[in-house]
């Protein structure tokens, strides 16, 4: 008897630590984006000719130099979800050629505040017929700017944290970095960098940028990650990746296509919309979003993290190219074990687990038999 009360509490024990294991990884990631999708330089000697193929991107300047050059790049970011909160970002070049040497030399990086086209944009057009403004050499703002000293050859690299973040969390438009002299009338400076189209590939502008991605997911009352619900069940969501401590509204809304900006329209859920508080990090825990009886249709989930009622930077939605979510009468996508619905998704979810559990539970068994032996 004493041996039936071992085998037994190996197996709670070994489920209670399977329960515990995460069924998903945290949410810091980082996203390498190379080449840009766009790169030039301008050029106040030939300053309506273009450079967008060119192999390299040039700065130059300098005290008794008539002619100055800056560097245009842009990457595209539509890889990274709205909502993302922006933890580091790194511009790297890589220097390949110089005309003086480098003595006390800095250059600045800044955020382009207009649209340009790489194949069009000179020193006095940003696109063909269309002028920079208020005046030629590019546009740009000295917010979030930063300045690096400058390398004769090999890597350089800055610490764009905040222009990306302007980008990303803040909604500003991407019109991608400007790169030119500190002070273009200081010592007279030169200098190439390798474009997006230079022969070494390793040499090429890289943009790395280390985030956590907010992630959520509806669940079911046994928290087993659905997408497929009944009319008949109860619909609860969970997230991470969010800001500590803020305050989130849960707005189950009609399946649509969402642009930032956009008003939020009616939570449709008999309960209406969910507030919420995230955890210490980040975190929304289980929390019930649309108690059953449930109406049939295709749904999504915006977590406001404002909340103003308006889908902007830094909110959220769960699936956005996509219903984050689909009601029916019967749920084709699951199928029925042990009484409940799973949905066959979920089971490749489940099955390490329950092969994992399988082996505890046979070998625990192999060795309460050879104690029993030897007893």
């Amino acid at each position: 008897m004493k041996h039936k009360f071992d085998l037994i509490f190996i197996f709670l024990f070994s489920i209670l630590i399977i329960s515990l294991i995460p069924l998903s990884d945290v949410n810091a990631a980082t996203v390498t984006l190379t080449p840009p999708t766009a790169d030039t330089y301008l050029d106040t000697y030939n300053s309506n000719q273009n450079y967008g193929g060119s192999s390299t991107i040039n700065v130059e300047g300098g005290s008794t130099l008539v002619y100055k050059q800056r560097t245009l790049l842009k990457f595209d970011l539509s890889s990274i979800p709205s909502g993302t909160i922006i933890t580091k970002a790194t511009l790297r070049l890589h220097a390949s050629g110089y005309w003086t040497p480098i003595t006390d030399q800095t250059l600045t990086v800044y955020r382009v505040t207009e649209d340009w086209v790489e194949m069009q944009a000179t020193w006095n057009d940003r696109m063909t017929s269309t002028a920079w403004s208020p005046s030629a050499g590019g546009t740009w703002t000295t917010t979030g700017s930063v300045t690096q000293t400058a390398v004769s050859s090999g890597p350089i690299s800055w610490d764009v944290t905040q222009i990306v973040k302007a980008w990303i969390e803040s909604g500003e438009n991407n019109f991608g970095f400007l790169i030119k002299l500190t002070d273009e009338s200081g010592t007279n400076y030169w200098q190439q960098f390798a474009s997006s189209t230079y022969y070494d590939i390793d040499s090429r502008p890289v943009l790395e940028i280390d985030c956590n991605i907010l992630s959520a997911q509806t669940v079911d009352i046994s928290n087993h990650i659905r997408e497929d619900f009944l009319t008949s069940e109860n619909i609860y969501v969970t997230g991470s990746g969010f800001p500590p401590g803020v305050p989130v509204n849960i707005h189950i809304v009609n399946d649509g296509a969402w642009t930032l900006g956009d008003s939020i329209p009616t939570d449709v859920s008999s309960d209406g919309v969910n507030s919420v508080i995230t955890d210490i990090s980040g975190n929304i825990g289980k929390t019930l979003v649309w108690p059953q009886p449930t109406v049939i249709g295709e749904y999504d989930i915006i977590f406001d993290v404002n909340p103003n009622g308006q889908y902007d930077a830094g909110d959220f939605v769960y699936n956005p190219h996509d219903p984050g979510f689909t009601i029916s009468v019967f749920d084709t996508s699951s199928v029925a074990v042990g009484g409940f619905y799973i949905p066959v998704n979920g089971l490749a979810v489940l099955l390490p687990y329950l092969a994992l559990a399988i082996m505890i539970i046979v070998v625990s068994a192999v060795l309460v038999k050879r104690n029993r032996c030897k007893a």
